[in-house]
């Protein structure tokens, strides 16, 4: 990640989405879920109105170079 920005965000299963949110969730049980993300991961260039938040739509997430999806 560091190529594209220098704070790792958190990636997480989808299983641990709803543990994650969760208020009750024990900080211990919030701390296993903070594990490095093992295998590859694919990147492509989006459209940078991606950073507004008054903006939506899948346009903005769409890869820049049709040839990369």
């Amino acid at each position: 990640m560091e190529p594209i920005h220098d704070r790792m965000p958190i990636i997480l299963h989808p299983d641990a989405y709803s543990a994650w949110l969760d208020s009750e969730t024990p900080l211990a049980d919030l701390k296993a879920l903070m594990v490095p993300q093992t295998g590859e991961m694919t990147t492509w260039r989006v459209d940078p109105r991606v950073n507004s938040s008054r903006l939506k739509g899948p346009e903005l997430i769409r890869p820049d170079d049709p040839a990369v999806a």
